[in-house]
């Protein structure tokens, strides 16, 4: 975040940072809508997470159906 907050970027730059936290925040609402939508006969990112054992472990032990 300290390059966002650059005190000698110029006009482009700055254009440049406001799309990308733009596209971020496209991204986000993306994300945020994908985990309220009904189901798709995928499973959520909230299901696969919970086939992780135990769930502080990076590796899943089942992620297909």
């Amino acid at each position: 975040m300290a390059t966002l907050a650059d005190s000698k970027s110029t006009h482009e730059s700055n254009s440049l940072k406001g799309i990308a936290l733009d596209h971020v925040g496209v991204i986000a609402a993306r994300i945020r809508n994908d985990l309220s939508a009904p189901t798709t006969g995928l499973k959520s990112l909230q299901e696969v997470r919970a086939l992780c054992l135990p769930p502080s472990h990076s590796s899943c032990t089942a992620v297909q159906r």
